[in-house]
């Protein structure tokens, strides 16, 4: 089996149809409006506390370890930021690595709804928890925020660029016409997503957004960069007090206006399980960018840091020779799902079985070798949640209540005793 192909799912919701929809029909519920709670927005009650980790893959070989990661990640997006130095570049962390995600317009929300849960929003739960927070609740601290953040803006510092009153109420609109769920008739299904979605998506979800972006906007085809790219840093949600927040932030790459989660390695090695608020920029480190802070915030921007994350330091060498500097760095969460809605692990099984494959198709063609074992359908992935009828079999069964494997194995009995039939009337 080449790395071409795979079977492996593209998505992690391919592993198991049934948990998938289980888990995405338990968000719309978990959903809190805020005349019901005396919340400042719309926001998520509990299911913003759940953290998606990545199988470990190392003890793999490495050929097959690709077929893992061509399969389920998006290798462009981790090759281009890592080329950046944006991701990756701090070897005292663990490795992070960018889930595949579905680029219709809502990226950004299919990135974070996995980050957590391992779904895409593909019911629009999120999207429409952000379009009624900006159609249904006061927004002004929003539009203040949004206006300051503009007017520190390149586009505004370095063209003398003036807005008039009608001027700011346009481009407000224009930000929450592009939040709107409904489809779009032509391009993307949906309207792509700004910087200001992510900082009102960070207050819905109670927790902080890490985004790992380039510093610039690159031209797809040379590479070449032509415009500043403002993406990338850290979105508190400040709209909340930190006791009212999890600490742990979700972290989103951006790369070619696409959004990904970056999820770690679930594995032993002694990397601290954090992601580095700075980056190695022209000559030093520079912190990652705080967005949307008011003036008064701007001076405490140290101290809003360590309310909302919990930051720890980190040596790590410098960017001349013989230096070493220290770092902030924000702790993550270890995978903490359920069983019942672990996705991850219905994959890993998937995995599991296709490796068995691949090393059948490594051996020496000299080698007699059994039949192959079938390959998984859309069909057969675990549509009955309910493990395989035969003792101590892993898989979960289809609707026969046998797993692949297992039927595949029955109707070679059932061949053989049917070939025996036939030989033994022909005596």
């Amino acid at each position: 089996m080449s790395q071409g192909h795979s079977f492996l799912p593209k998505f992690l919701f391919l592993s198991n149809l049934l948990k998938a929809v289980r888990v995405q029909e338990r968000v719309p519920n978990d959903v809190v409006k805020p005349s019901a709670s005396g919340g400042v927005v719309h926001h998520l009650r509990s299911m913003h506390r759940y953290t998606l980790e990545m199988i470990r893959i190392n003890h793999f070989p490495q050929g097959f370890r690709e077929v893992i990661q061509a399969a389920i990640l998006d290798r462009a997006m981790q090759v281009s930021l890592e080329q950046e130095k944006m991701l990756n570049w701090c070897r005292e962390v663990k490795k992070l690595v960018p889930l595949r995600t579905t680029g219709d317009g809502n990226c950004l929300l299919h990135a974070a709804s996995q980050y957590m849960l391992g779904v895409q929003d593909t019911g629009l739960v999120l999207r429409k928890a952000l379009y009624s927070v900006l159609t249904e609740t006061d927004t002004c601290n929003f539009r203040k925020r949004f206006q300051t953040e503009l007017l520190q803006s390149q586009e505004f510092t370095q063209t003398g660029l003036r807005y008039n009153t009608v001027n700011w109420q346009e481009e407000w609109e224009k930000i929450v016409e592009r939040a709107s769920p409904e489809i779009n008739r032509g391009g993307l299904q949906y309207d792509s997503l700004e910087d200001i979605h992510i900082f009102v998506l960070s207050n819905i979800l109670r927790r902080p957004i890490v985004v790992i972006a380039d510093q610039v906007l690159r031209s797809m085809k040379s590479g070449s960069s032509f415009s500043p790219l403002n993406v990338g840093g850290v979105y508190l949600p400040l709209h909340w007090p930190p006791g009212d927040c999890y600490r742990y932030p979700i972290v989103l790459g951006y790369d070619s206006q696409h959004f990904a989660p970056l999820i770690t390695i679930k594995d032993s090695g002694p990397e601290i399980r954090a992601v580095p608020l700075a980056y190695p920029g022209k000559g030093i480190f520079e912190d990652l960018r705080v967005h949307f802070l008011t003036e008064k915030e701007q001076q405490q921007k140290a101290k809003l840091i360590q309310d909302y994350l919990t930051v720890i330091e980190i040596p790590v060498n410098g960017l001349s020779y013989d230096t070493t500097h220290i770092i902030n760095a924000a702790r993550l969460d270890e995978g903490n799902l359920p069983e019942d809605m672990n996705l991850m692990e219905d994959y890993l099984q998937l995995v599991n079985h296709e490796f068995k494959l691949w090393q059948k198709e490594k051996e020496p063609a000299s080698e007699a070798r059994p039949q192959d074992s079938p390959r998984f359908s859309v069909s057969q992935l675990s549509l009955m949640e309910a493990r395989c009828a035969t003792s101590r079999c892993p898989f979960y069964a289809s609707v026969d209540r046998l797993c692949t494997t297992t039927s595949d194995q029955e109707e070679q009995n059932h061949q053989l005793l049917h070939h025996h039939k036939i030989c033994t009337n022909s005596v």
